[in-house]
C-alpha cells in the first residue's frame, strides 16, 4: 500500500455507489447553519396548490419538496464554492453564459433558521 511507504503520494479515488449512479434532480435549493453545519436542501419544485392563508383568504403555494439534503462542516464550504466557480468559468467557456434564475430561493436571507419541524 502507498500509505505504508514514506514519499509516495495518495491518490484519491471516488467511488459512487451504484445506486446514486443516476443522481436526483433537484431545481432549487435552500441553505441554512447551525454553528457547526451548512446544510444544503436540494429541492424540486411540485405544482401549485390551493390553500388558505391565517385569516382564511385562498392563495395559491408553490410546494418545493426536498429531495435531498446534504450537511458539510464550515470549511469544506470555502472547496465547494471554488470548485462550482471553477466549474461554471469552465461550462461558460465551452457552452456560454448561463442565464441568472430571477425566481424566488431559500436561505438568501440574513436568517440562519432552519426549516420547520418534520421537514428533514
Amino acid at each position: 500500500m502507498s500509505a505504508d511507504i514514506p514519499g509516495t503520494p495518495q491518490v484519491p479515488q471516488v467511488r459512487t455507489p451504484e445506486k446514486w449512479n443516476t443522481g436526483v434532480y433537484a431545481n432549487g435549493v435552500g441553505v441554512w447553519f447551525t454553528q457547526t453545519d451548512f446544510t444544503l436542501d436540494f429541492l424540486v419544485n411540485l405544482p401549485p396548490e390551493v390553500s388558505l392563508d391565517p385569516e382564511g383568504k385562498q392563495v395559491f403555494v408553490s410546494p418545493q419538496e426536498v429531495v435531498a439534503r446534504i450537511k458539510v462542516p464550515p470549511p469544506l464550504v470555502f472547496q465547494l464554492m471554488r470548485n462550482l466557480s471553477t466549474n461554471l468559468d469552465r461550462y461558460e467557456a465551452q457552452y456560454g453564459a448561463i442565464q441568472e434564475f430571477a425566481g424566488p430561493t431559500l436561505g438568501t436571507d440574513d436568517s440562519a433558521t432552519p426549516p420547520p419541524e418534520g421537514t428533514d
